[in-house]
């Protein structure tokens, strides 16, 4: 999974989530959400930002909420199945878009 943060002028670097081996299915949870954040939340993050992110389940989890409100970023609250209105959106459909055209035979890998 990638993770990876845009704001006005600005984008983050990309990251390649690490799978926990702990999880359901040994998939990504809060824990690895957890990890990136940890690792980027403190170099992009500014007073007065709004955190906005869909309501995957890694996203809502209590540990991911508590680190949230230990650092003060404020995150914008956001409706279900609302995918339409997050500009990420638009990223992550060119980043594919993209991987199609140049990267097709790595297609069901990993």
């Amino acid at each position: 999974m990638i993770w990876a943060a845009i704001w006005k002028h600005h984008r983050s670097e990309v990251v390649i989530m690490t799978r926990d081996p702990e999880a359901t299915r040994r998939g990504y949870s809060a824990n690895s959400y957890v990890q990136v954040l940890e690792e980027q939340v403190p170099a992009i993050y500014q007073i007065g930002m709004n955190w906005q992110q869909d309501n995957a389940s890694i996203h809502t989890a209590r540990k991911v909420t508590e680190f949230f409100e230990h650092l003060g970023v404020s995150v914008l609250p956001w409706p279900a199945d609302s995918s339409d209105l997050n500009c990420i959106e638009n990223v992550w459909s060119m980043l594919k878009d993209y991987m199609d055209k140049h990267f097709a035979h790595l297609e069901g890998q990993g």
